[in-house]
């Protein structure tokens, strides 16, 4: 086993997300009607410039534009991919566009498809529902667009269907999934909390949690990423952090948030998640980040998940919670100690928290506590955690910040560095 140990003399640079994105009381600005996560090639640049709307204000009073008319607005900036917005900017590719007033901004990004093309269209999956019957304890998957309409079931999105946790019920796949350059929103959506207050962890009374069990069947969800993601606009709470820094935080992974729930015989590959994003003119700061699920409350269960492999190295950064396989996994306020139980687990990538005084990464679970005892059971490791908590984490303990938890670990493995981040100041 090839360990390494490396303290980082000076605060790393965490380069996160797609953009930033700037507010403060007096002069506001924000879309109204954001650009779309995908074009096709065959919609023209006037269609884009006058469907996307952006509404500017100076605490006295608001005022929405299309783009062709904030163009004449004095003071204001438009720019696509770094320089003045035009039509030959306009083609097959991702764009970021900027909206700059005074001395605020919004910005998004999205991909423009060639619709020439026989592949499927990058970003743009239907829902599909024509697998799922509320009574059924057992449901089956195959394709994108019934794993999309999957995740806008559990988040309450799907028209004319009652949202369902699937608690008692189980979602097998029956074949791979390629989700690369697809906009993809975690089932279970949303922040790990709702307020600064303590007791707002806890999912019991939330109900766009899974809560059910997700059997892969040993297929692969391939291209993971939270690129283009749009978080839900009902999510719009900040609350405080472990560090006391006030933050709007969104979880994210294949699952963003999940209670009691069992997921196994699942690999994932080409899985690339960055931390920050900004939507509709408001930043997101990435809290409980991982391939598989963002954030768990109660008991957890991942059995035979494997997420990388050699040469294939996973790539997760946020704020706080990164883990390869899981972001977050907490037990509960009062009562009986939840279990969190890891049997024959793979994780192969870099985890990267952000630099705040206790931001936590880990190897396959970014962080676990509230009575949560772990067991690991022959898993494996490879990989580089990069984390400014220093107290828990060792590289004999890289598969789990298990904070003060008890964490039992039998035949596992790890090829690791481990990073040790300075905090900014």
């Amino acid at each position: 086993m090839k360990k390494k140990l490396l303290f980082a003399l000076c605060a790393l640079l965490v380069v996160l997300g797609l953009a930033g994105c700037s507010i403060n009381a007096e002069t506001t600005i924000s879309f109204t009607n954001p650009p779309k996560a995908t074009y096709a090639s065959t919609e023209t640049y006037q269609s884009f410039m006058d469907g996307v709307t952006v509404k500017v204000g100076n605490g006295v009073a608001d005022t929405q534009y299309t783009l062709t008319q904030i163009l004449g607005v004095e003071g204001v900036t438009v720019t696509l991919d770094g320089s003045a917005i035009s039509s030959d900017k306009w083609g097959v590719g991702t764009h970021t566009l900027v909206v700059t007033y005074q001395t605020v901004h919004c910005d998004f990004t999205f991909v423009v498809t060639d619709a020439t093309s026989t592949e499927q269209p990058v970003g743009k999956v239907e829902p599909s529902y024509t697998w799922y019957t509320a009574s059924a304890t057992s449901l089956t998957i195959a394709t994108a667009g019934e794993l999309v309409g999957f995740a806008n079931i559990v988040n309450g999105l799907a028209e004319g269907i009652t949202q369902d946790d699937f608690e008692g019920k189980t979602v097998k796949l029956s074949a791979d999934i390629d989700l690369t350059d697809v906009a993809w929103t975690p089932i279970g959506q949303g922040p790990r909390k709702y307020s600064s207050d303590i007791a707002s962890r806890s999912l019991s009374a939330v109900t766009t949690v899974f809560r059910g069990t997700f059997d892969g069947q040993n297929y692969t969800i391939k291209g993971l990423s939270n690129k283009s993601y749009q978080p839900s606009l009902v999510d719009e709470t900040t609350y405080a952090n472990s560090n006391g820094i006030v933050v709007r935080g969104y979880t994210f992974g294949l699952f963003g948030r999940a209670e009691n729930a069992v997921f196994k015989n699942l690999k994932m590959t080409k899985v690339s998640i960055d931390g920050e994003i900004t939507f509709n003119g408001k930043l997101y700061c990435g809290d409980s980040i991982g391939a598989v699920l963002g954030y768990s409350w109660g008991n957890v269960t991942f059995e035979n998940i494997q997420v990388g492999a050699e040469g294939d190295m996973a790539s997760i950064s946020g704020y706080d919670g990164i883990g390869i396989i899981c972001g977050r996994a907490y037990g509960a306020d009062s009562g009986d100690n939840k279990a969190l139980i890891m049997t024959n687990c793979k994780g192969y990538g870099n985890s990267t928290s952000g630099t705040g005084k206790t931001c936590k990464a880990s190897g396959l679970v970014g962080y676990s506590a509230k009575k949560l005892p772990s067991t690991l059971t022959n898993c494996y490791y490879k990989g580089t955690v990069s984390t400014t908590s220093h107290a828990y984490i060792t590289l004999e303990k890289i598969y789990l910040n298990a904070g003060s938890n008890d964490m039992t670990q039998t035949g596992c493995s790890s090829d690791a560095t481990l990073v040790l981040l300075t905090p900014a100041a």
